[in-house]
């Protein structure tokens, strides 16, 4: 006895979901470029920042030293 699975017309609706659209790129390279460099420039303005704060921490425990 051979049992076939049909498939389903509801699973169609998913098809966005499938593994070649997981790859697809909706942006072009540009705007990929463009993401990379802003993330870049954050994480750059937040290190500086941090390093500001740990010199301000520092001086101001020098300050209370004395």
């Amino acid at each position: 006895m051979r049992i076939s699975i049909q498939k389903s017309p509801e699973i169609n609706r998913f098809a966005a979901l499938n593994r070649t659209s997981m790859f697809q790129e909706y942006i072009g390279s540009g705007a990929n470029a463009f993401i990379a460099i802003v993330a870049v420039i954050v994480g750059f303005v937040a290190a500086m920042g941090y390093i500001d704060f740990l010199k301000i921490k520092r001086k101001e425990k020098e300050e209370e030293g004395q």
